[in-house]
């Protein structure tokens, strides 16, 4: 019988499982699963983002040599320490291996001895050849000196950290082992949408972005493989892609290339990417066309601000006015366009987020069916703007690992930000960014809710927020604060619910809701999940 791994994904939000969201497949646990698969490992994969009861799915396991932790950071911090505890419950001595963008951005933290108990190695950097790696050791009962990128204790509890680990060569990967997934339900493949990485790195440098921290050398699968890996998942009933890559149009050469053979070989696959303004800006009309031929539907842009002094302060390298003609080209090759909107990036003042925002109204009319993914700026750890903010006195930098779990719950603030007066200002600060951010979402850009009753609130409020926006009238906010305290009520309602089912009580009472029978017909929502470029 052949040794087992086990992988964990941990829990990032407290209201998950929610079955009303749909999740890209877990990639990096998947990923670090292919070359142990390929070795004959047996390796079970648990997504705590899709189970309720991950206690239940352990009484099935038996001992295995080893636990992976995989985590992003945010709310996978305290999800996944849980999950450490609970694995150490189960089978006492058995490794705690973490990995992932966290520990390999802040591994000191994973290295302090208030976290010893629950991690017992930390791989810095791509996990997959140090898995199999370690996996033989912890086999054949040897010590884990002298594997790249690795950081362990011996069995005196003696911390030792080996050498930083050299980046694989991604281009021959193979298909990643999605058989190894419980159920095609519980993701977005339940549309028949799949996530999916061709290459990975971003040799840019924007300050606010933890990829030049981590990579910044561009490594692309090659396309023939990728054509093969389109046709292989359109045997499991795949029929969109959506390209996960840290920075999709690197090579912009390299996406025509692949759109041609794509072309070539019939592979009737549609998909979606990200991509900068600069590089898209380098395609024309034409090329646009070639993409367009062999699937492609749309585009997620890195824009951030309509602010060029924004834009240079946190160097994006980029014309802002540059969306403009890309619109204009879109809607003229037929792409849809999707633009990622930062909102309280450092030095950016009202008048200019009210300057960024009007010029979604231009970017608009070019492109009628525009979508917005909102986000607000967060300082990530280990990026240039973190180090910064860090050093001008404006965030206390966390000691431990814990202090990263401590998040409020409307908008994921770190509680660092409350810690001086001056921090008391920029949380000030922040605080006026988001609201003048949601009279203009409530303005332009929600959408309809159903029911006579509510639409026609809705639209007297909508009303409203328009006057103010176009006035500048932001003083006595009431509608903002009414509509902020109760988001935070029903967020705190919505994740004590969540708990409650993840508990044995709420488990049995309340049951597993059951998925939506999904057809090819359905409409295919796009998660735009995997940040900002």
């Amino acid at each position: 019988m052949p040794s087992t791994v086990v992988l964990f994904y941990p829990r990032a939000e407290p209201d998950f499982p929610d079955e009303s969201k749909l999740l890209g497949v877990p990639l990096s646990i998947l990923t670090v699963a292919r070359p142990l698969v390929a070795a004959g490992y047996d390796v079970r994969l648990i997504d705590e983002n899709v189970i309720h009861r991950v206690e239940d799915e352990l009484r099935e396991i038996h001992a295995p040599l080893w636990v992976g932790i995989s985590c992003l950071g945010g709310g996978q911090i305290p999800s996944g320490l849980a999950l450490a505890e609970l694995s150490a419950k189960r089978w006492p001595g058995v490794p705690r291996v973490w990995g992932g963008w966290n520990p390999t951005l802040l591994p000191h933290l994973y290295e302090r001895d208030d976290v010893a108990q629950h991690v017992d190695v930390i791989v810095r950097g791509r996990g997959e050849a140090p898995a199999l790696e370690i996996t033989k050791r912890l086999e054949a009962r040897e010590s884990l000196a002298d594997i790249s990128g690795v950081t362990w204790r011996d069995e005196r509890g003696v911390l030792h950290r080996n050498e930083e680990v050299p980046l694989d060569d991604p281009t021959e990967s193979d298909l990643l082992p999605y058989e190894l997934i419980p159920s095609y339900r519980d993701y977005i493949t339940r549309h028949g949408v799949l996530n999916y990485i061709s290459s990975y790195g971003c040799p840019h440098r924007c300050t606010f972005c933890g990829i030049p921290g981590f990579t910044q050398t561009f490594r692309p699968t090659k396309n023939e493989r990728v054509v093969e890996h389109f046709a292989a998942v359109k045997e499991l009933g795949i029929h969109t892609i959506v390209f996960y890559d840290d920075n999709f149009f690197t090579s912009p050469a390299r996406v025509l290339d692949l759109a041609q053979k794509l072309i070539d070989a019939e592979a009737g696959m549609s998909w979606y990417s990200n991509g900068r303004i600069d590089q898209l800006m380098r395609l024309s009309v034409d090329e646009l066309k070639l993409l367009v031929a062999s699937g492609c539907k749309g585009v997620n842009v890195g824009y951030e601000t309509g602010v060029q002094a924004i834009a240079d302060r946190v160097k994006k390298d980029v014309r802002v006015e540059d969306i403009f003609e890309l619109a204009t080209r879109f809607a003229d090759a037929g792409v849809h366009l999707s633009a990622n909107f930062m909102v309280g990036l450092p030095g950016e003042t009202p008048s200019d987020l009210v300057e960024s925002l009007e010029t979604l109204h231009r970017v608009h009319a070019l492109q009628p069916d525009l979508e917005v993914c909102w986000y607000m700026f967060m300082p990530a750890a280990a990026t240039e703007l973190w180090d910064t903010l860090i050093a001008d006195g404006t965030l206390t930098e966390p000691r431990t690992l814990l202090d990263h779990t401590r998040l409020q719950s409307m908008y994921l603030e770190h509680p660092w930000y409350y810690v001086s007066p001056d921090r008391d200002v920029f949380r000030e600060w922040r605080e006026e960014h988001k609201k003048i951010t949601w009279y203009f979402f409530m303005a332009y850009g929600a959408v309809l809710p159903s029911g006579r009753l509510t639409r026609w609130a809705f639209m007297k409020l909508r009303a409203r927020c328009q006057t103010r926006f176009a006035k500048r009238d932001f003083a006595l906010p009431w509608e903002w604060c009414a509509a902020f305290r109760f988001n935070r009520a029903r967020t705190k309602l919505r994740w004590a619910w969540a708990a409650f089912r993840r508990t044995a009580i709420g488990d049995k009472l309340v049951g597993r809701v059951s998925w939506k029978k999904a057809t090819t017909n359905e409409p295919v929502p796009v998660p735009w999940t995997h940040g900002s470029t």
